[in-house]
């Protein structure tokens, strides 16, 4: 569930954009590695229920004055986020794993000397949504919930398809490099049924095969949207530099020749994605706002509504385009 009909109308359309921007960087960045360890399979796909109040600010020890209303905060303590709700499995990688539990934690609210992670635009345990993490049960508070990522709720069983069968694929992406023979088999699974193993196999022939932007316009076209947007947001920060000119020419043209709204916003959630994810690669947020002013352009001319507070009004806006 995502609380986000709870909010006012001018937070709720930001919240929206970040949650897809975040589950799109989660998606493209996903490691099956990340779900085994020690050889086992300690992974759990879950959904995310907040409670009341979960991603609200709270200080300890504080209090209303009765009498005059005053805020006192006679310690003086710094403000802290609290996190805290269930959670329910969909899927694990084991029988022993717990399949539902419950979790509350509070972090500093002001963070300024680390980098901003996603959890920091959107967070699950605060808003809700599905994640698959690995699940740590001897850690405390979010350590629990180690190498959480956002996943479209749609794509949940598709992630524990893939989870089952890392081995296979991760030796097919293996080999992409000591046997270009086997591009052909990732291609295929780049346009099965499973858009998690697609996004895998996507991003391996974008890194490891030489001349893999010539077959990508085809990729992208039969692709739907969920995963034109992840595959966009791959090109964008994952082609190698030597490429990167090569990949912005292919990914300008498909959207000029593009004429669906919703295909069109798929690549706006990646651009964006990519603007706020990958802002320490100066190359990448670059090609990004190219992209976006690309979209900008092409929406003007096949005259599509951005109504106020609509996902392009937004995406626009904050990407300073208008």
């Amino acid at each position: 569930m995502i609380l986000l009909d709870t909010l006012p109308d001018t937070l709720r359309g930001d919240y929206a954009l970040v949650y897809e921007a975040r589950v799109v960087h989660d998606t493209a960045t996903l490691r099956l590695s990340d779900y085994h360890a020690d050889g086992g399979s300690n992974w759990i796909i879950a959904t995310l229920s907040p409670a009341p109040g979960s991603g609200s600010a709270t200080v300890p020890g504080a209090y209303l004055e009765a009498e005059t209303g005053r805020f006192v905060n006679p310690a003086q303590n710094d403000a802290l986020l609290l996190k805290k709700g269930t959670w329910q499995a969909l899927a694990a990688g084991d029988s022993t794993l717990p399949g539902k539990g419950e979790y509350e934690w509070t972090e500093p609210l002001a963070q300024t000397t680390r980098v901003v992670l996603p959890e920091d635009y959107y967070s699950p345990f605060a808003h809700g949504g599905t994640i698959v993490f690995q699940w740590q049960p001897d850690a405390a508070g979010a350590q629990r919930f180690a190498n959480s990522r956002l996943l479209f709720a749609e794509w949940a069983r598709a992630a524990a398809d893939s989870l089952k069968t890392s081995a296979h694929i991760n030796a097919l992406l293996g080999k992409l490099a000591a046997q270009p023979q086997t591009a052909a088999e990732a291609v295929q699974m780049s346009r099965g049924s499973n858009g998690i193993s697609a996004t895998l196999a996507f991003g391996g022939l974008l890194q490891q095969t030489p001349g893999f932007a010539l077959q990508a316009p085809t990729l992208l076209r039969a692709a739907d949207a969920r995963r034109l947007s992840i595959f966009v947001y791959l090109g964008l920060t994952a082609a190698p530099a030597k490429n990167r000119a090569e990949w912005l020419g292919l990914l300008h043209h498909y959207v000029m020749e593009t004429r669906e709204p919703e295909r069109l916003l798929a690549i706006a959630y990646a651009a964006f994605a990519a603007q706020l994810f990958a802002s320490q690669d100066p190359g990448s947020t670059h090609a990004a706002r190219e992209l976006m002013q690309a979209l900008h352009k092409r929406v003007g001319e096949l005259g599509i509504p951005i109504p106020e507070n609509s996902p392009w009004t937004l995406l626009f806006r904050k990407s300073g385009i208008g």
